[in-house]
């Protein structure tokens, strides 16, 4: 996958990157834009973040309680990001100031792209 050009001054450049989710589909649908700090090593493997890994199973576990409480959030698409979108190194690694700047540009493309009438920042 290319890498836009801010990616060129991040020190995870040589990594995986991972891209955003698709958006609805429908503009009167209203969106959720949820944003990971980063991919696991396992969401390299899958096509939608955050579907996949223990931090999905806890998420996905919440939405699925929280819409069952309220059949009014079944109507809200969820999609999902990362801040920093490379997958780090290490396990354990947290996304650096420089990373998450370089990330910026294409976080705020999702958003503006997205619209959404929420965000939550994991």
């Amino acid at each position: 996958m290319d890498k836009p050009e801010s990616c060129e001054t991040c020190p995870r450049y040589s990594g995986v990157r991972c891209v955003a989710s698709n958006p609805a589909y429908a503009k009167d649908i209203p969106t959720v834009l949820f944003v990971y700090s980063q991919p696991e090593k396992v969401d390299a493997a899958v096509y939608e973040p955050g579907s996949t890994g223990p931090t999905a199973s806890t998420i996905n576990h919440a939405l699925q309680h929280v819409m069952s409480l309220n059949k009014d959030y079944q109507k809200f698409h969820i999609r999902k990001t990362y801040a920093a979108q490379c997958i780090p190194d290490e396990d354990d690694e947290k996304p650096s100031a420089k990373a998450l700047a370089a990330c910026l540009p294409r976080l705020q493309d999702v958003i503006a792209e997205t619209q959404p009438v929420l965000i939550v920042a994991f």
